[in-house]
């Protein structure tokens, strides 16, 4: 689901440093919205987007990894996380008070079950994406940080966001989730359509 950049990135340092794949994930390969939320699938993944290709870097190679970086030209941009997945939570981060009712983002998604970066990623969601899911605007305007199932954000009191360049369900471009039938499923249809246009054309 990763970007195709991004994802070549990674893969030149896993190659060059001998790493396996599947010890360098991108956080969206962690991540997935939860069955039955499909109505706040589109939001979240735009308000994810960016996080959700931010590589982790486990405490074990970060050196190898950071001198790597350092020392050469990834043709491309990257974020990475040095993470100790060995630190474990003695207690969850305080839930913020709501301002109106409604879940927050992070109670609408699934942490991959064998992760060692549970504890990192549940800290992560829960203290920078603490936005509350509003169904109304009456509950949007209220909240200090939320989201509508239309896709426009609220970060803070005076900053708003809404990205309209893609359709809000168009899962060309999700990048959460360790499954990606849904995404094969769109662009199989969409293959299939644009081969009827063809043969009409011609």
């Amino acid at each position: 689901n990763i970007p195709a950049q991004v994802a070549r990135i990674r893969e030149m340092i896993s190659r060059e440093l001998n790493l396996p794949l599947d010890q360098l994930p991108f956080v969206g390969e962690l991540l997935r919205v939860r069955d039955g939320e499909t109505k706040w699938e589109g939001a979240i993944e735009r308000l994810l987007h960016s996080f959700a290709q931010d590589l982790i870097v486990p405490e074990t190679v970060y050196q190898q990894v950071s001198r790597f970086v350092n020392e050469n030209n990834l043709r491309g941009r990257l974020v990475y996380h040095r993470v100790d997945s060995r630190r474990k939570l003695k207690r969850l981060p305080e839930k913020r008070e709501q301002l109106v009712e409604g879940q927050m983002v992070y109670e609408k998604l699934d942490i991959k079950e064998d992760t060692p970066f549970n504890d990192w990623l549940l800290v992560r969601l829960m203290t920078r994406f603490d936005y509350v899911c509003c169904h109304t605007l009456d509950n949007f305007h209220k909240a200090k940080r939320a989201i509508t199932p239309n896709g426009q954000i609220k970060h803070d009191t005076t900053r708003h966001e809404k990205d309209d360049r893609r359709k809000i369900d168009d899962r060309r471009h999700y990048v959460l989730g360790w499954d990606n039938r849904d995404k094969l499923k769109q662009l199989e249809t969409e293959l299939v359509g644009l081969q009827r246009n063809i043969r009409d054309l011609e």
